[in-house]
């Protein structure tokens, strides 16, 4: 009786491996009815994503819109936080057509001696932590340049009584010996 490895067994499976590997390089055998798909693009597809792409690019540039508020990748772009892309479309996208506007309603409603201005600030609304940084600093201990009423205004709160006069700066007396 043999005891070892059954060499014959080994040789055949080597050979149908083998010839399994010059038919079909780099495809899969699936059992149990399972079909192969590929997931790799054709060239019908990827000309039709490079379409895609073209058209959004070329839509943005023509309104003045970044690519991404119109759900393009942006690859290579960087506005990469909200508040830039956000800073970018108040000033790129909506500046311009404020500005039409003003100029739009100066010319057709007013009189010469009239004007109008949009206030552009409410745009940038930020997010509370720089809200309350800015208020701090407008309101500063030496250098204020915003009353109090101020910047209730500019945060959509009601005006308080004898907040329309700026903060008097600290004065710390020198004590000498």
């Amino acid at each position: 009786m043999k005891h070892g490895p059954d060499h014959s067994y080994t040789k055949d499976r080597t050979l149908s491996k083998d010839a399994l590997i010059d038919k079909l390089p780099g495809t899969p055998i699936f059992d149990s009815g399972t079909q192969y798909r590929s997931i790799i693009a054709t060239q019908a597809e990827m000309q039709l994503m490079e379409t895609r792409r073209f058209l959004i690019e070329e839509v943005a540039r023509a309104y003045g819109i970044h690519p991404i508020f119109l759900a393009h990748d942006a690859a290579g772009q960087s506005l990469t936080r909200i508040s830039d892309a956000m800073d970018y479309h108040v000033t790129v996208t909506l500046g311009p057509w404020v500005k039409r506007w003003e100029q739009a309603i100066r010319f057709s409603l007013l009189e010469p001696s009239q004007y109008v201005d949009f206030d552009e600030t409410q745009y940038y609304r930020m997010d509370l932590a720089t809200r309350a940084d800015y208020a701090a600093k407008a309101l500063g201990n030496n250098a204020a340049w915003e009353t109090p009423n101020g910047i209730l205004e500019w945060m959509g709160k009601n005006p308080i009584e004898g907040g329309d006069v700026l903060p008097v700066a600290k004065q710390t007396a020198l004590s000498t010996k």
